[in-house]
């Protein structure tokens, strides 16, 4: 102040309180074999300046078709926050494999080849594998027959859709040769 002034300064605290925010994982879903890719936001309150979170929000063990609870891991900040952290849940969902059976032929008479075939659309996860085999209708003589999905199978994890084909059993041809008498 001016001259005109005798200045007394008295001073006071200044409290800095701890900074309330809430964070939230986010649902998520994804195929049996894909990778996980979790991740959060801030649901309310915000970070100052420059702050930043350190670490990363985890989820239950477990890799299967199911549901799994994301946590708040190893999620931090420094200590002038009060976090509130929101879980929530990845749902792991079948993977679509659609596969068709092979066109098969033989000669009437002829032991059957092996039923065969393949995967048109999807793929299986590493180490998994098809059970059972495929099947056709009953049947020995000429004509065609189906080819079904019989007890061909994946675990759990798979949504299977097959596509039959036709067996194909053909004529046995047979020469016959007239005995030359006279």
């Amino acid at each position: 102040l001016g001259p005109n002034y005798a200045l007394t300064f008295i001073g006071a605290n200044l409290s800095i309180t701890i900074r309330p925010i809430t964070v939230t994982a986010d649902n998520i879903s994804k195929v049996y074999g894909d990778t996980d890719h979790l991740t959060y936001h801030i649901t309310s309150g915000s970070l100052a300046g420059s702050d930043a979170f350190i670490g990363s929000i985890s989820r239950n063990p477990g890799e299967n078709v199911g549901r799994y609870a994301i946590g708040r891991g190893s999620l931090t900040l420094n200590n002038n926050y009060l976090m509130t952290f929101r879980e929530s849940t990845l749902e792991i969902t079948p993977r679509a494999v659609i596969v068709a059976a092979d066109n098969k032929t033989k000669i009437y008479g002829n032991p059957d080849p092996n039923l065969t075939f393949q995967i048109t659309s999807g793929s299986l996860v590493n180490g998994d594998a098809f059970i059972g085999a495929p099947t056709r209708n009953p049947g020995e003589n000429a004509g065609n027959y189906s080819i079904n999905q019989g007890n061909l199978a994946l675990t759990g994890n798979y949504s299977l859709t097959f596509n039959g084909a036709r067996f194909n059993i053909t004529q046995r041809p047979v020469s016959v040769t007239a005995d030359l008498k006279t």
